[in-house]
Order: C-alpha cells, then sequence, then structure tokens
C-alpha cells in the first residue's frame, strides 16, 4: 500500500522535495528520532551513521523498543522507519573518523553527536564539500535544545558557526541522571525536521534556535 501525502502537500510535497540527500552522523538520542521524522516527512534519500548498538538504558530516550538491544543502532533504525515511513533508509556502521563516503550534490550533513571535538572534525570534513549545501548541527544538554543551521554558501554563517566550538572539558556538566529525557528528544527532531523543510520547501532556514524545554520558553530564535 501506498502512502497518501495529501494532507501535508501544501507544505512539503515529496513528489517534488523529497530526494534533497540527508546524512545524518549519530543514531541516538537526536538521530534516532530525527531519522523516523524525515521518513515520515516523506524523506526518500536518507542514509544513518553509527558504530554502537542499543544498551538498555537507550530505551528510556531513543527511539528503540526492547527488541532492538543488542541490534546496531542504524540497523534498528532502518528498520523502524520502514515500518512508519516505507523508506529504505541507508546505513553506514563505522565510526565517524575525519572523512565522509561520497556525498551526492546538495547533501544536507547533520551532526547528531554528543561531543565538540566529533561536531568539529565533522565540519571541518564537509565545510569546503561542493557536495554540502546545508550543515546542522542539534545540541542537548538536558532539557536545553541548541540548533545551529550553517548554509556552506554563506561565509559569515561558517565563521558565526566555527566560533561556536569549545573544549569538551569545558562543557557544563549534568548529572548523569539529568542528562536525557525523552520529550526533548521528539522535540529536538521535531524541530530539525521543521528546518530541513522549510529550507528545502522555501529556501529559508533558522540560524540559532535555543529553547529550554524545563519552562517551555524559546530563549533565542534568529531565522534567515
Amino acid at each position: 500500500m501506498s502512502i497518501d501525502y495529501l494532507r501535508q502537500k501544501t507544505l512539503f510535497d515529496p513528489e517534488e522535495h523529497g530526494y534533497v540527500p540527508i546524512h545524518i552522523i549519530g543514531a541516538g538520542g537526536i538521530g534516532s528520532f530525527l531519522a523516523v521524522a524525515l521518513a515520515k516527512l516523506g524523506m526518500q534519500n536518507i542514509t544513518i551513521q553509527d558504530f554502537d548498538c542499543v544498551e538498555p538504558h537507550n530505551i528510556p530516550n531513543q527511539l528503540f523498543r526492547l527488541t532492538d538491544i543488542g541490534k546496531m543502532k542504524v540497523d534498528a533504525v532502518k528498520e523502524i522507519a520502514s515500518e512508519f515511513g516505507d523508506i529504505e533508509i541507508k546505513v553506514i556502521t563505522d565510526k565517524f573518523e575525519d572523512s565522509l563516503p561520497d556525498l551526492e550534490p546538495g547533501s544536507i550533513v547533520i551532526s547528531a553527536v554528543d561531543s565538540m571535538e566529533v561536531r568539529k572534525a565533522i565540519f571541518d570534513a564537509i565545510k569546503d564539500d561542493p557536495m554540502v549545501d546545508l550543515f546542522i548541527d542539534p545540541r542537548i544538554g538536558g532539557c536545553t535544545i541548541r540548533i545551529l543551521t550553517v548554509p556552506l554558501s554563506e561565509q559569515d554563517s561558517i565563521t558565526k558557526y566555527s566560533n561556536s566550538f569549545y573544549d569538551d572539558e569545558n562543557a557544563q556538566e549534568l548529572e548523569c541522571t539529568a542528562r536525557a529525557i525523552i520529550d526533548v528528544g521528539f522535540m529536538v527532531a521535531g524541530l530539525v525536521t521543521g528546518i530541513i523543510r522549510n529550507y528545502i520547501a522555501n529556501g529559508k532556514w533558522t540560524h540559532e534556535l535555543i529553547y529550554d524545554a524545563h519552562n517551555m520558553l524559546f530563549i533565542k530564535q534568529e531565522t534567515e
């Protein structure tokens, strides 16, 4: 049975916009939700990369089932997305080192990782790649969401984003029991999906967005 996107076509038509290549690095608290959300949006060309397996502590705050414990995260995401969106997501089970596989023209790359060092390495790998149009860096700290969007055709955006890096040891230290929660994962995936939808369909984007999910408050929203 084919999917009917009638109810959303005015907002986003997958037949027109659904073939933009998207590469997600990280299949955990952001990437697992995001890949499935994009599949349900109708994106047909999604790749997700991660080297981790699903563990019991991932179940409460990542989009995995009990039956996924022990599976590679990317394989579980692929299986879930195929059931929810009828999309065949491509998977890469290698750890990101210092480069990405050959990307397709017009690619959107999303850094869904939890290390500033890896974020910087990803950005260094793609910032001069002519195949990449847009880079998105969603960050979660407890209940605080920060999303940075970088069109690689804009030098000012590249410079501004480069100034957002800091050493991992200088990051705010959160209690082990206050690092992740399910509603924040859903929220950040919805926000990033909206940014991608608006960029592809309308050519607009949000440079920086900061949202306090604990107090339900937008702290900053800088839109193109």
